[in-house]
Formats: C-alpha cells, structure tokens, sequence
C-alpha cells in the first residue's frame, strides 16, 4: 500500500480566447503559438531527470488534449482523456469577451448563466474525479493531470474551506496560470491532501507566486 500520492494538477497552455480576455467554457479552442511553446516548456518538467508520473489524465477539450499529449510523450506515459475534468460549461456566457479577470470569476462564481452547468453541478464533478484517482490507478505513486483554471480554482478553493480533506496552509490565488502546476499529496493513512505548491511556472521562464510550507 503506497503511503502518499502525488497528484500534479496542470493547466493547459494559452489559447487567443485565453490572450483576448474570452469566455471559452466547453469550447473546443486550439492552443496558440505561445500555448504551444509553453507546452513544450511543461514537458520539459517531466521525464528523465524531472517529475516522474506514473499515469496522465487530461481533459477531452482541445486545448488541455493538446497540452497533454506534449507532456505525455515526454513523460512516457499513456495519455487517459476524461470528460470530468473539463472546464466549466457556461452556457450564454461562452465566446464573450470579460477580461482575464472575467474569466476566473464566471469560471467559480455561483451565478448559473442560461444554459450553463450550474456552478454546484461543477463543483461536485471536479470532487468527485479528483477523489477517484487513487481508486483508478492503484498502482501509481505519481499522476498528473491536465485540466483548466476554473477546476484547479474550485478545487483549491474546496481545500481551503475544509469541503477536501486537508491539512497545511492552502493559499488561494485570483487567478491560475497557463501551463502551471499545482502539486499535491495525498496521504493514505491520514486521507488528508496537502498543497506543496501552487502556480508553478519555473519552467515558464518566471518565479513561481507560491511554494508553500
């Protein structure tokens, strides 16, 4: 039986909604040139002589595919895509140009636009597919995952409120960065997840805004 797992949580890389200031939600958005770069930066974290994973799990909307099969192919792992992890689906709001703020506000906001997912909806999706990977992949002592600012947000916010079990300082950031990674263990005898690090962008070119404890 492992005694911990680590669980790294990555956002896609830079899309022209993203650059625009755009509401993507469930859109199926290509990255751009700079998303593809940055990308290639994220890779660069794993495989020989980086972060080790034992299993890649991405979200099926281009953007986070695209992002994950770069760092799949550098981590030498097979690539699992999961719908769960997808951004939240915001209904009207989508293709609506906000601000970079906007965006993160209607991502984890508690306001339902027509048609969207509603914002308890979102919430219980992310929990629930955080929650099954240990189950999912028993064998890994590592796993990462691709997904989108708004899920890394909601789970982040979740720890901090005790809605997660956790333990440790949680730091709440306004917004996530593109091609981050946020890190986090799970430990199995406590069943408690602590956050090592959030908005980790070394690799970027760029400090890091939080490496906690």
């Amino acid at each position: 039986m492992r005694a911990a797992l680590d669980i790294y949580l990555l956002r896609h890389g830079l899309t022209d909604a993203n650059a625009t200031g755009t509401i993507q939600g469930h859109q199926p958005t290509p990255l751009n040139a700079e998303g593809r770069r940055q990308a290639a930066q994220l890779a660069a974290r794993f495989g020989p002589g980086g972060i080790t994973v034992d299993a890649l799990v991405s979200s099926d909307l281009r953007r986070a595919r695209e992002t994950a099969e770069v760092v799949a192919s550098r981590a030498g792992v097979p690539l699992t895509l999961d719908a769960a992890w997808r951004e939240r689906g915001l209904g009207s709001w989508e293709g609506q140009r906000v601000g970079e703020l906007g965006i993160w506000q209607a991502a984890t906001s508690t306001e339902d636009p027509p048609g969207a997912e509603t914002a308890a909806a979102f919430a219980a999706r992310v929990r629930a597919a955080l929650a099954t990977l240990p189950e999912r992949f028993e064998a890994a002592r590592a796993i990462g995952v691709v997904t989108h600012g708004g899920a890394i947000r909601t789970l982040l916010r979740m720890l901090a409120a005790a809605e997660l079990p956790s333990e440790g300082p949680v730091p709440l950031v306004a917004m996530v960065a593109n091609c981050s990674i946020l890190h986090l263990v799970l430990h199995a005898e406590r069943r408690r997840f602590q956050v090592l690090t959030v908005n980790d962008v070394a690799h970027l070119g760029v400090a890091s805004s939080a490496d906690v404890g």
